[in-house]
């Protein structure tokens, strides 16, 4: 694992600079749309005062001026000039038979002026599909994991089980050991994984992904003929399925002008799932006085871990094919929590196919 701290700084460093330089500065370059809410989170949108309609019969105002009234009978200045024509409604003709049936057979023309727009009823759907096809797509992730787990029972064991040598030695001639400790505050809990998803809605994702992280510590001090030797071996392996959800739509994909609209353009999610887990552990170490060996242990750990997660991330737009992924989440265990519970930070680049 402890390899992986400088693949971390690199993918950091490398995403950075590659939305420093991928903003396209010519004439390529997009601005950012604004934010709004998607599918069904549309609702929790704000909504501008609609104006009323009219139930009852149409206003029958005065005519202010012989324009306003549709039925003045102003003469022509001369002869052969036509009366200018007025529009007259079926309920406004002077022509009794005619205003009879149209209230008898209701041709619509007052239920236009109140009806509102048409809604489809898929759009307000939980899985409302996307506006385009070509929305819909597949992608990869390439990313790492670093982790900060509880190891409330290894730190027990830890301090139960090196008290000895730390009795024996008097003059504190030897350091303090490296351990799973330290490793944990050095924030060398780190894996890679490697994820497949596919965006299902305008607001919906899902991802498949597979990690893992060997490694080993070993710490050997030497002291005119005292040795104190300790060995650590790790390996984890784990997979699982998540469902990011997207309030305000994936990022939107393409070249931007500037940093800052590349930003514009990056959305937040949230994200939840489930996730099953193997790991193999192995702490080995003694204490000797040459010849004599004072005190030794050993102790081997083989767990299946069984968690679900739950966090958010943010996706940032890099071109039209590439996207920087930072997610933070909490994994809880149902098997000894106290042990590997942890909050977890994912960096990926996602690329659409």
């Amino acid at each position: 694992m402890k390899p992986f701290r400088g693949l971390f700084i690199l993918v950091g460093l490398g995403v950075a600079a590659a939305l420093a330089t991928g903003c396209a500065m010519g004439p390529g370059g997009r601005v950012a749309d604004e934010w709004e809410l998607v599918g069904p989170f549309k609702a929790f949108a704000s909504k501008k005062a609609a104006r009323p309609t009219r139930s009852g019969p149409p206003d029958r105002r005065e005519p202010t001026s012989p324009k306003d009234d549709v039925r003045s009978t102003t003469a022509p200045s001369a002869p052969g000039d036509r009366l200018p024509e007025r529009s007259v409604t079926p309920e406004a003709s002077s022509n009794g038979f005619f205003s009879l049936r149209s209230k008898e057979l209701d041709l619509g023309t007052r239920a236009e002026e109140t009806a509102g727009p048409a809604i489809d009823p898929s759009e307000h759907s939980l899985f409302a599909p996307v506006a385009r096809a070509e929305d819909t797509f597949w992608y990869l992730d390439l990313g790492f994991r670093m982790g900060v787990t509880r190891l409330h029972s290894t730190k027990t064991k830890l301090d139960r089980r090196l008290d000895l040598p730390r009795k024996v030695d008097l003059f504190g001639v030897f350091d303090n050991p490296v351990t799973p400790l330290d490793r944990k505050t050095d924030l060398a809990l780190t894996t890679a994984y490697i994820g497949i998803g596919r965006r299902q809605t305008e607001w919906l994702t899902w991802n498949f992904y597979f990690g893992s992280g060997v490694g080993g510590d070993q710490d050997h001090q030497r002291w005119l003929t005292a040795n104190q030797v300790l060995k650590f071996s790790y390996a984890m392996y784990y997979t699982g399925i998540t469902v990011d959800i997207y309030p305000w739509g994936l990022s939107q994909r393409g070249r931007y002008v500037n940093l800052k609209e590349h930003l514009k353009a990056s959305r937040p999610y949230l994200v939840t799932g489930i996730e099953i887990g193997y790991l193999r552990a192995r702490g080995w170490g003694h204490f000797a006085i040459a010849p004599v060996k004072i005190y030794a242990d050993s102790q081997r750990i083989e767990d299946w871990l069984f968690s679900y997660l739950i966090g958010f991330g943010w996706e940032v737009p890099i071109n039209e094919r590439w996207a920087f992924n930072l997610q933070v989440h909490h994994t809880f265990h149902f098997y000894r929590p106290e042990e590997y519970n942890s909050w977890n930070l994912t960096h990926a680049l996602r690329y659409r196919f």
